[in-house]
């Protein structure tokens, strides 16, 4: 027989899941909180098995407590899209398949029992690819869903009509996951908030060596803006760079990118600059890099880059400096002074594009 204080408590419970949710898909529509895909399709699986499997276990109003949150999830899926967290792991990957695995165990031994244990697994997977990104990136994540989480699956374990292992192991064990992460996202954030934040990112390095592309995925992984020094003088002077460099020679290219570089940084935060590989040879330019950002250089061995454009005439056209020179002279020139103005340097040809961006952050946290 089911009281009415059981649907009364569903209801309440279900309620407390909307507030979280309307409160969690407004912060990603805002910009403030980047969804973790990974998890949110893993909850969408997981909650929907699980509803399954608690009304075959007699659960009653309390189980459309987990209905409401995969109807909600699958929004949030939508639009992590879009909107959510970029940098994908290895160990998210690894997360995301055995959770998979787990619910196909449940499909095979078609068991209400098997399908709560089995799936109560698969949703602790589901949380290690945001609780890893939360504890690196606390402020792009919000507290208030995990918090009414809590409330929500805990009232709903008083909801239940019959309490058994099936019906209970599911909420409560998401109980202690929720308070654990919203726990980690606070004190995270409390031990942040006594770190000077990471300033701008400046990355140096040969045309080639990839400035433009890691510089990309650094702002995107550390929440920065981008901006590529190039783009900045094509958009001055109304043309491409090759353009500009053949009207100016490669003197007054110098000096043009040395004002538009300090031009352009100048009272910025929370950047990631990408400046061309010339601006090594503009003294006030760098000695300004160096005092408002952490300058980066990604150092790439000749071979990759002759590989890269040393065989591109419309390449090699912007290099400036190159004059008599052979192309392995100014790459020598260059790299001696490159490595005079970096405070850290990364043989990134050795690591993937993440890797390098992993280093890049590592270096980053041990300045703070």
């Amino acid at each position: 027989m089911i009281y009415d204080y059981h649907v009364v408590l569903g209801v309440i419970a279900a309620s407390f899941g909307i507030a979280g949710y309307v409160i969690y898909i407004r912060s990603i529509l805002r910009g403030f909180t980047r969804p973790h895909i990974f998890t949110w399709l893993i909850y969408v699986i997981v909650d929907g098995t699980i509803f399954a499997a608690q009304l075959a276990g007699g659960g009653g109003p309390g189980a459309f407590v987990v209905l409401t949150g995969a109807v909600a999830n699958a929004a949030i899926v939508i639009l992590a899209f879009q909107r959510g967290e970029k940098n994908i792991t290895l160990s998210d990957w690894a997360c995301f398949i055995l959770a998979l695995l787990a619910i196909l165990f449940w499909w095979i031994t078609n068991s209400p029992l098997s399908a709560v244990l089995t799936l109560t697994v698969a949703n602790a997977l589901a949380y290690i690819p945001t609780f890893r990104k939360s504890f690196v990136k606390p402020h792009e994540e919000s507290v208030s869903i995990w918090a009414l989480d809590v409330l929500r699956f805990g009232i709903s374990i008083f909801a239940l009509s019959a309490l058994n292992l099936t019906t209970v192991l599911f909420p409560a064990t998401v109980v202690l996951l929720n308070s654990l992460m919203a726990s980690t996202i606070l004190l995270r954030r409390r031990q942040l908030a006594r770190i000077p934040p990471i300033m701008n990112v400046t990355l140096i390095g040969m045309a080639g060596a990839g400035k433009s592309y890691i510089g990309k995925r650094l702002a995107d992984r550390l929440g920065h803006t981008f901006l590529d020094i190039d783009s900045v003088l094509e958009e001055m002077h109304g043309e491409k760079l090759e353009k500009i460099l053949e009207e100016l020679g490669d003197e007054k290219f110098i000096e043009t990118e040395e004002k538009a570089i300090i031009s352009a940084t100048s009272g910025k935060d929370r950047h990631v600059f990408s400046p061309g590989g010339s601006s090594i040879y503009e003294q006030d330019a760098m000695r300004h890099l160096g005092n408002i950002s952490h300058i980066v250089f990604l150092k790439v061995p000749f071979s990759v880059i002759e590989k890269r454009i040393g065989h591109s005439p419309a390449r090699l056209g912007r290099v400036v400096g190159l004059g008599d020179k052979s192309f392995e002279e100014l790459y020598n020139e260059r790299t001696a002074l490159y490595e005079k103005y970096a405070h850290h340097s990364i043989e990134s040809e050795k690591l993937t594009a993440d890797e390098t961006v992993q280093a890049i952050v590592d270096f980053l946290n041990k300045k703070r």
